[in-house]
């Protein structure tokens, strides 16, 4: 059993951290935190300090508070924290609340406090393999994953000149596939920082035209690697930011690519894909156009989508108009969503409500781990919100689904009289 010191703000996680304390224990072991410390007579900064820095490991949790400043400090009791754990050589594993999840204002810290956060996640996102999260259950799950892989998968100590040999034999020409097989698969385990860093800067440089397995090997290193899915989500916009056309276009296809398989992609993702739409190469147009059309049906519903299809129809070049005329005649019908809905890792009853859903007009919009989201076009007598997500209990939006059905099914006026 490992001592897991967890830090964080208080008030505005109290339920994260109870889950994560849960998960933790779960695991089989013991964590550390300042629920704890209320009988102590100790004052909680030096306890805080001294059990940081002696702890099998630190687990830090970040959201939009920077946190309190002990009198005739700088930092906040958080920050110091996680100092304390670095500089007695303790393995870090830290989670950012992700950038678009939804937040109480009131818990949103601005001023100094706010520029104080803004340096310390920019120094964790360079240092660390943060993991992203928007929801208790979340948090709690890809926390679980990275510390088994850091403790119960025995992961090897860091060792700097270990880390220089096993790169010069990963990078080497001249090293047989086996010994670059090994050396990769010791990088991972050490989760090694210039690892991380050389497969990013692979990633933009790639050629996008003939290393498509190369690339989609790398993409595979950095997801084991990371805690997240969602820590792939600046590289793609780096892609497609990128000065070179070359990058552009392969993040385009790329994104086309996992969008074909029901990926779910983060709004900010559609958005940058978007924006691609004036992109000045032909080649990246015509790709974005593709792209797009193998995005889901619940996808066109999101604003933007159609009508980008739509101003591509009018680009001035032959091939982008002829590929955005295909991705608006494609269209996936029933047989072949049910078909890839099948073939998903979904539990039977999220399979069941989501064939119900189809049925009642919804389409199939992302999947990914946690649910799967449908949309459907708004008409006047349905409600509003005409999107809805499946958990793997089957429920939608948290009701039973013929419950949701028969609600989304009745119009507003007969939902008052009815009340």
């Amino acid at each position: 059993m490992s001592t897991i010191y967890v830090s964080s703000t208080f008030a505005d996680l109290r339920a994260y951290r109870k889950a994560l304390s849960l998960a933790i224990r779960r695991l089989g072991h013991m964590d550390i935190a300042m629920e704890y410390y209320i009988a102590e007579d100790a004052r909680p900064l030096d306890r805080c300090i001294r059990d940081a820095g002696s702890c099998d490991l630190y687990v830090g949790v970040a959201a939009r508070r920077y946190g309190f400043c002990p009198p005739g400090e700088q930092r906040s009791i958080t920050e110091l924290e996680f100092r304390a754990a670095s500089v007695a050589g303790i393995d870090c594993l830290w989670f950012l609340l992700a950038e678009d999840a939804q937040w109480p204002e009131d818990q949103v810290e601005h001023g100094v406090g706010a520029d104080k956060l803004a340096a310390l996640r920019a120094e964790l996102s360079e240092r660390y393999l943060c993991g992203f999260f928007t929801v208790p259950d979340e948090l709690a799950a890809i926390a679980s994953a990275a510390i088994v892989r850091n403790l119960d998968l025995g992961r090897a100590p860091f060792d700097a000149m270990r880390e220089h040999r096993l790169m010069k034999s990963w990078r080497s020409a001249n090293a047989l596939p086996a010994e670059r097989v090994r050396a990769t698969q010791a990088l991972v385990n050490m989760g090694s920082p210039r690892y991380v860093a050389a497969i990013k800067e692979l990633l933009l440089t790639a050629d996008a035209q003939n290393d498509f397995d190369g690339i989609a090997r790398y993409l595979g290193e950095l997801e084991r690697l990371a805690a997240s899915r969602r820590e792939l989500i600046p590289i793609f916009l780096d892609l497609l930011e990128h000065d070179d056309d070359e990058r552009r276009f392969f993040a385009v296809f790329q994104l086309g690519e996992l969008a074909l398989r029901g990926a779910a992609l983060a709004p900010e993702i559609i958005d940058a894909l978007l924006k691609r739409t004036a992109d000045p190469a032909p080649r990246v147009r015509e790709q974005v156009a593709h792209a797009l059309g193998k995005l889901l049906p619940g996808y066109r519903v999101r604003a933007g989508v159609q009508q980008a299809l739509e101003r591509l129809v009018k680009d001035k070049s032959a091939g982008v108009r002829e590929q955005a005329e295909s991705s608006l005649r494609g269209s996936w019908d029933d047989a072949t969503v049910r078909k890839a809905i099948s073939n998903m890792s979904l539990t039977n009853e999220q399979r069941e409500a989501v064939f119900l859903l189809q049925e009642h007009g919804f389409h199939l919009g992302a999947v990914d781990e946690e649910e799967v989201v449908m949309y459907r076009q708004p008409r006047e007598r349905r409600r509003s919100s005409e999107s809805v997500a499946i958990t793997p209990d089957g429920k939608a939006n948290g009701e039973n689904v013929h419950s949701f059905i028969l609600l989304a099914e009745t119009p507003p006026r007969r939902r008052e009289a009815e009340r």
